[in-house]
């Protein structure tokens, strides 16, 4: 069990054991702690995490979408969407997440759309992508694209 201290606040305790108890604190960590736990958090995401402006730009880029499309994140900052995005495509594309942005929400209204990409070798990938409609207001979009989907040769 956590130990609450003579102020009321329970403390984390490990056992001989080797595992956690509840922890809870009437106090949240500081800014620079928060801000590092979540990088931290998106750098070890099992899925690929990109997150742009309203204006398309890519702002994040995590190491799982570095090993799915193979750009580093260096590579993805600097050159954007259209990296992975097949040029026969990309009208599309920006038409419509412009009307997404433009609207506040996604079609896709948070549910997983699969989509064609393209790797850095110029390999054709297919990948689950998911967003968040409610995101699309503010400053950025948050896309998620799981592990990329692969059809058998015909």
């Amino acid at each position: 069990m956590a130990k609450e201290s003579a102020h009321g606040h329970s403390h984390l305790c490990l056992s001989q054991k080797r595992y956690a108890r509840p922890m809870t604190m009437n106090h949240t960590p500081p800014p620079d702690l928060e801000l590092e736990l979540i990088r931290a958090a998106v750098e070890q995401a099992p899925d690929a995490i990109i997150v742009t402006n309203n204006a398309g730009d890519i702002r994040i880029w995590n190491n799982r979408a570095v090993q799915i499309f193979g750009f580093s994140a260096e590579e993805a900052l600097d050159g954007g969407l259209d990296l992975i995005i097949p040029e026969h495509l990309r009208p599309a594309h920006w038409r419509g997440f412009h009307e997404a942005v433009s609207a506040g929400k996604a079609k896709s209204k948070g549910h997983s759309v699969l989509s064609r990409a393209v790797h850095k070798s110029g390999k054709k990938l297919y990948v689950e992508l998911n967003s968040d409609p409610d995101e699309l207001v503010g400053e950025s979009a948050v896309t998620t694209s799981g592990l990329p989907v692969s059809f058998p040769a015909r």
